[in-house]
């Protein structure tokens, strides 16, 4: 309606991780993302203290024809950066 759609999204990262660089690598994620709109900014904080991970809720909002290709981009994308180790 507004032409704009937000999608949320969970990532579960170690207790051992520091919270605030996880936070710097998921903003610099979404910002150099050209689909995910500068406004209304997103929103990154921690949404858990879970069992085994301190859980980010992270809340992008796009344009309606943006939503499906982010939904299902970002989540590989996150992992990548990530998850995997530097080489």
């Amino acid at each position: 309606r507004l032409g704009k759609l937000r999608i949320d999204f969970v990532f579960g990262v170690s207790y051992h991780s520091d919270t605030e660089q996880v936070k710097r690598v998921l903003y610099e994620l979404l910002k150099s993302d050209p689909r995910v709109l500068a406004e209304p900014a997103p929103f990154v904080f921690v949404q858990e203290l879970d069992e085994s991970s301190v859980n980010f809720a992270v809340r992008p909002w796009v344009k309606p024809d943006d939503y499906w290709t982010l939904q299902w981009d970002l989540p590989e994308r996150v992992k990548r950066i990530l998850f995997t180790p530097a080489t």
